[in-house]
């Protein structure tokens, strides 16, 4: 079924994590990589998973936005 439309999203995300994301992507594995030294389950990286998540959103949406007009 080849008629079935494409959600641009995800490859705008992706483009954008490669882009103008790249440094809070990068904070984001390290935090992840410093996490097991710590032995600490209470601490997380959910404040830089956030950071990352809202500069792609900041990025992709305008783009995902401008196929839709």
């Amino acid at each position: 079924m080849g008629d079935e439309p494409v959600d641009p999203t995800h490859a705008f995300e992706e483009k954008c994590k490669e882009t103008e994301c790249t440094n809070a992507v990068k904070d984001y594995e390290a935090c992840i990589e410093r996490l097991p030294k710590y032995n600490n389950p209470k601490l997380t990286c959910y404040s830089a998973y956030i950071d990352m998540w809202h500069c792609i959103d900041h990025c992709a949406k305008p783009k995902v936005w401008a196929t839709l007009k």
